[in-house]
């Protein structure tokens, strides 16, 4: 994704300013069916055990091992969890509530900081450009954030990241309070690497929690929340703006909700299934 919206965004930019929106959509497309459906029918795999792997990459009996030996410690490692028996628990709305949070405000952000910039007198190929390199940091970060949760735990990079979205869309506001789009630099590098902490905390959190034959149908449902809390994110700060003439309030909400979806990964506590592994 990250890489993706290096190239597009600026791309898509370009073709918008010579051929229009309409025609720009109709190649878009196209390019998504001639690009990932290939990618997806040569490279995707479906179990671990067609990587010649399992489970959290460990051998087979090593696994079963830690899971008998941790029984007493943590009963959800041994859970074969289904749906029914995770929307029961606690964890699971949790686990629902912080990403919803999370991709409220990167879509505050990432559908409406273009026209913020070009409000503010930046041109628009720039601007683009802006959007393009934001995405390559987040695509570096989320190695790193996957990486380094695996050694912190999952709330404490979650909490961090989230910290560096705060802070990238404080810039938004300095930008705003000053018309000075120096801001933007450090907007770039918070933003971008704090929105490369969601995805990663998001499939992994649910990973810890849920593990069983119906992990799919479980991240499923909670693909389906990130996707109502994106709807949200893209309509709030268009409606504040039509109402005010101005995205401060749209930021400064995305500001709050960022640091309030921390309380719910803390809440969630992957780290007491993962940790017991």
């Amino acid at each position: 994704m990250g890489l993706g919206t290096f190239i597009f965004v600026p791309f898509s930019q370009q073709c918008i300013s010579f051929l229009g929106w309409r025609l720009t959509f109709v190649i878009i497309g196209g390019l998504v069916i001639v690009i990932t459906l290939p990618l997806n029918a040569f490279l995707l795999r479906h179990k671990p055990q067609d990587l010649g792997s399992n489970p959290d990459g460990g051998k087979r009996n090593g696994l079963h091992e830690s899971r008998k030996s941790s029984t007493k410690q943590n009963s959800s490692l041994n859970t074969d969890w289904d749906f029914k028996s995770a929307y029961k628990t606690g964890r699971f709305w949790y686990l629902m509530a912080f990403p919803f949070l999370a991709v409220i405000v990167v879509y505050i952000i990432l559908v409406h900081h273009v026209k913020f910039l070009i409000d503010q007198g930046m041109d628009k190929s720039t601007a683009a450009f802006v959007f393009g390199v934001t995405g390559i940091i987040s695509l570096i970060f989320r190695v790193f954030w996957g990486w380094l949760s695996d050694f912190i735990g999952r709330e404490t990079t979650y909490t961090i990241g989230s910290v560096c979205i705060f802070l990238g869309v404080i810039s938004l506001v300095l930008i705003n309070i000053s018309g000075n789009t120096q801001f933007v630099y450090p907007f770039i590098f918070f933003f971008g690497s704090g929105w490369g902490v969601t995805a990663p905390m998001f499939m992994s959190s649910a990973a810890d929690l849920f593990k069983g034959k119906s992990f799919g149908l479980i991240y499923g449902i909670l693909e389906g929340v990130i996707g109502i809390g994106g709807a949200l994110g893209a309509w709030l700060p268009g409606f504040i703006f039509d109402r005010t003439q101005s995205y401060s309030g749209a930021f400064y909400a995305a500001s709050l909700i960022i640091l309030i979806s921390c309380l719910f990964i803390w809440l969630a506590a992957p780290r007491k299934v993962h940790n017991t592994v």
